[in-house]
């Protein structure tokens, strides 16, 4: 028996969050990203973000620094 339920559209669109590992802007995470980035079909995307302004702590008993 078929179903006779509407489908819904499908939405071949890819978008992709990539995150540099490092603060440093010339680092090679961000230079991978980019490259990476730049060898996408069209029908994908990739937003490149990094961990600034995140609250980060760096072990037990220190305090959290806010990076910026």
């Amino acid at each position: 028996m078929k179903s006779t339920a509407a489908k819904a559209p499908v939405n071949d669109r890819v978008s992709i969050l990539g995150i540099a590992g490092s603060l440093r802007r010339a680092s090679y995470n961000h230079a991978a990203l980019t490259a990476a980035q730049d060898l996408l079909p069209p029908d994908k995307s990739l937003q490149i973000s990094d961990l600034e302004g995140l609250l980060l702590q760096s072990g037990p008993g220190e305090r959290a620094t806010r990076q910026s």
